[in-house]
């Protein structure tokens, strides 16, 4: 978009993308550090998971892919459990 940007920024760093166990292990951190407790067995589910992402897709998104997978269950169970309390 700005054709003069790249000529302002003398510097360029390449990152390596992470793989499933690197972002496994991002996972669990990021649910740790939430407060998030998983229920037995999820853990095991998260890399055939991320497997089934297209590899680019969760090239470039790396962690950021977690988040938000984090964000989004968190708003479908707390939705979850307005619905559950609208009921009683």
């Amino acid at each position: 978009m700005n054709e003069g940007l790249a000529r302002r920024i003398p510097y360029r760093y390449q990152f390596e993308a992470y793989n499933t166990s690197q972002l496994c292990a991002i996972f669990r951190v990021m649910c740790e550090s939430k407060g998030e407790m998983l229920e037995e067995g999820v853990e095991a589910e998260i890399a055939p998971m991320l497997e089934s992402i297209d590899p680019h897709m969760r090239a470039t998104q790396n962690a950021g892919l977690i988040g938000n997978w984090l964000s989004f269950a968190q708003g479908e169970r707390d939705d979850r459990i307005d619905i559950d309390g609208e009921a009683e």
